[in-house]
This record gives structure tokens, sequence and C-alpha cells, in this order.
């Protein structure tokens, strides 16, 4: 072999290795993860996410740590947009948002969110709302139950972030509940303070965030109880005498406009990577999520915090994204009319 070809075939194979160095390289998860949290901490997405951030490196290559960063601002969309558009797409970022992310090429201006949700890279979500309720929680002194609401006729001032402010005007406009629409509450923590300094009279969240974050509220002796319940199609056995909203009076429309707008609480608490990110990232983090959803000490945490965990993973939650999709036209552009008007 001459000299030349000696060079030519060392060349030839240095090439060949920095190609498969580079190949495997993009196949490996970073060292340190970013967990983010579409929210202030303190609310339930945070507390899920601290959780699952506790335990799930195990399950991935190389054991990675993982750090949670809150990212909060309009109602989760700031990070959604940071993961969707932004984020580096090497296994160095997910995230958790607002279960509201499948409907919000419905719900948004388009000129201003240009986010297909079936697009990212979906990671699986912690809570099917198996054992979860949406409620309307309203302070006693306001409303003892639905009934009571109505005839008071007295304003109901409920406070949103973005999450909840389309049940917030379907309750108004559907179940004919007196309600003011107060905006511009930076997260959940926030909402449960003006709540319990009067400040507001309500507001909708999920049970699994109260029990995480302001177990007060479930006691016998509290300040505040539900009066009617959303996104389940049986009464939680917590709240057996707290009316289902589809147990309401409603015209077919309105049950129409319920049924869409509950089912994004079938991905109850998603997770989500960039798009387009390398199959083997993806598949990495996708299989990590399941098998962390199994583990023993991350079930015990989110025992003691009376936190739901029913988990879906990607293949389920993209046919439910498709289903949203699919809804009927007229529906969707009422829920685009309801939201509009909420903000």
């Amino acid at each position: 072999m001459s000299l030349n070809d000696w060079r030519a075939g060392l060349a030839a194979f240095a090439c060949a290795a920095l190609v498969s160095f580079g190949a495997l390289a993009n196949e490996n998860l970073p060292r340190q993860i970013r967990l983010i949290v579409g929210y202030g901490p303190g609310g339930g997405y945070d507390a899920y996410a601290r959780v699952i951030s506790r335990h799930m490196g195990k399950y991935l290559p190389g054991s990675p740590g993982i750090t949670v960063q809150n990212m909060p601002g309009a109602a989760s969309l700031r990070a959604t947009n940071f993961i969707y558009a932004g984020a580096p797409k090497d296994g160095s970022i997910f995230g958790t948002v607002s279960r509201d992310v499948g409907l919000i090429g419905l719900s948004e201006d388009s000129k201003s969110v240009r986010i297909d949700a079936v697009d990212f890279t979906w990671i699986g979500s912690a809570s099917s709302y198996e054992d979860d309720a949406y409620l309307f929680w309203v302070r006693r002194s306001v409303a003892e139950n639905m009934q009571d609401a109505i005839a008071n006729r007295r304003e109901i001032m409920v406070g949103v972030t973005g999450e909840g402010s389309e049940f917030a005007m379907f309750a108004r406009e559907a179940l004919k509940l007196p309600i003011k629409i107060v905006s511009g509450y930076p997260d959940s923590n926030a909402l449960f303070l003006a709540i319990e300094r009067s400040e507001l009279d309500g507001r909708f969240v999920g049970l699994s965030a109260v029990r995480a974050s302001q177990n007060t509220w479930v006691a016998d002796n509290s300040q505040v109880k539900p009066i009617v319940q959303f996104a389940r199609r049986t009464r939680h056995p917590a709240y057996s005498d707290v009316p289902l909203a589809r147990e309401l009076s409603l015209a077919e429309k309105d049950r129409a406009l319920l049924d869409l707008i509950e089912l994004p609480f079938a991905l109850s608490k998603p997770y989500i990577a960039p798009p387009n990110l390398p199959e083997p990232l993806a598949r990495a983090l996708q299989d990590g999520f399941t098998q962390v959803m199994k583990d023993r000490e991350l079930l015990q945490e989110f025992e003691r915090i009376g936190a739901d965990v029913s988990p879906l993973n990607a293949a389920e939650i993209v046919k439910m994204l498709q289903a949203i999709q699919s809804a009927p036209e007229d529906v969707k552009a009422r829920m685009r009319a309801l939201t509009a008007r909420a903000r």
C-alpha cells in the first residue's frame, strides 16, 4: 500500500469514526436535563414535576440529573412557546404545561400562536383524571351549593390565570351562575391566596391540585367548598353530593361544547419535548417516563399528597389530540368565542 493510499484510508476511517461518534452522541441524553414547568412554584403542575424529577433519572440512559425550572407566564403559554420553538432538540429540555395545550390552536388567535399540539414530541401524561375532578370551589359565605349561588344572584368573583377560564365562561352562560371573571393573576398560588384573603369568591381547580397545594380546603370546616364538578362521567366519591355539570339541564349545543372542553382532562398533567426530537432521544424520554410512573417511591410520594396517578403514553395522547382537532367546526368556533370573551 502506498503512502497516499494509507493516508486516504486513514482519512476515510477518521471520517467514518466522526460520523459514528456524532450519531452515538446524538443518541445520548445530556448529563443534566431541565424540566420546565409552565407555572410558578407551589401549584399542582409544580408538585407533580418535582416528584417526577427526583425519580425519573434512574430510568434514563446514563442516569442524568433532572432539575426543575419554573417558567410562568400567560397560563403556561410562555413555556409552551419556548419548548415548541426555542428549546434545543438534544434531549436536555422537556416540560409540563397546561392540559389545554391540546386546545391551543383552536382557542387562541392564530396570528399570535402558531403551534400545532400534535407536532410536540409527546412524553406522556401523569394523570388521565381517573381519581380526580375539576371543581368550582366557592367560599361558603357566598354559596353552599348551586341552588344558593343561582338564587342569591350575588356576583361571584372568580379568579383565573387562563387555564379554567373556559369553564368559568361555560358556567356563566350555560349554567346561569352569576360569575364575574377576574384575570391577571400570575399563577395558582396567587389565586389560592386571594381566596384565603377574601379578595376572590372562588376558582376552578382540580382536586389533586388542591390536595397537593391547599389541602385545608378538603377539611370539613374549610371556608370553601365545591358546588359543581367537571371532567368526569360519574361524581367523584369524595364529593358524591356535588352535581356534575353534565347532570344539569343543558341544551344540546351546550353539551357538545362541554364534551370538547372536557377532552383535554384525559391528559391532565402532560409532558412534552420539542418537535422533531431525534427518535432515540424521544424513545428514551418516553420509556423513562413510562417506567418512572410505576416507581414505588414515586407512587408513595404521590399518595402522601393525594395526587392522582393514572398515566397515559404518547400514542394515547396523540389519538386524543386528533379527536379534539376533528371536532365539528361549529363547536370549535363556539369554544374560540367563549375563551376570547374570558380574556
